[in-house]
């Protein structure tokens, strides 16, 4: 799996139970709730709250960056659903703010990676999905990830059929507002030459 491996740096207080690829169910999407901050700070604040440590499986920076925290170990992120999920922090305050189409591209790209390395269909959610919070944000679409997740799986199967050569531009121009006038019309038409590709 992709991302920068911090696992063994966030030195918990207890042992960590093993998260079995087979159990998990769910992808849970999850916000810090503060404008800026790291792996570390999000460690340490969960720390000082009981917990072993940093209660994520992995962390997407503003900047675009993937930091694998908990990884294949139980989080303490979605009550009830810790051993069948895996929980995705995304820094910044989304009840806020809007995210931006670097963190977005690297959020989905990373959902998708995960959900290639469990080798299995899950369900992707907002935390707000499972209990009773507003985390990720009010300015976080789930539906909308849905849709970039589906979109990003049928441009790479474009790519594989040589019908484009840059996955990038084309996952850019439905994430960027600057980039498209219309974002959904373009995400509309990758996934159905995708399904024509793949069908």
């Amino acid at each position: 799996m992709q991302g920068i491996v911090v696992t063994n740096q966030l030195n918990p207080k207890t042992a960590l139970e093993t998260l079995s690829k087979d159990a998990i169910q769910y992808i849970v999407v999850h916000h810090a709730a503060a404008d800026s901050c790291t792996w570390t700070d999000i460690n340490a604040w969960h720390k000082n709250n009981g917990w072993a440590c940093a209660g994520y499986n992995s962390f997407v920076t503003k900047t675009g960056e993937v930091y694998i925290l908990r990884g294949y170990h139980v989080g303490a992120q979605t009550l009830g659903y810790n051993a069948k999920s895996w929980g995705i922090c995304l820094e910044g305050n989304y009840d806020t703010s809007k995210i931006s189409a670097l963190q977005l591209n690297a959020l989905i790209n990373h959902i998708i990676d995960v959900k290639n390395d469990i080798g299995k269909s899950v369900t992707v959610l907002g935390h707000r999905d499972l209990l009773r919070t507003t985390c990720p944000g009010k300015n976080i679409d789930m539906v909308r990830v849905s849709t970039l997740i589906s979109a990003y799986n049928s441009i790479n199967i474009l790519k594989k059929h040589g019908v484009i050569s840059s996955p990038e531009y084309w996952q850019l121009a439905i994430t960027d507002d600057a980039k498209a006038v219309n974002k959904d019309y373009l995400a509309a038409l990758v996934q159905n030459m995708g399904a024509k590709l793949n069908g």
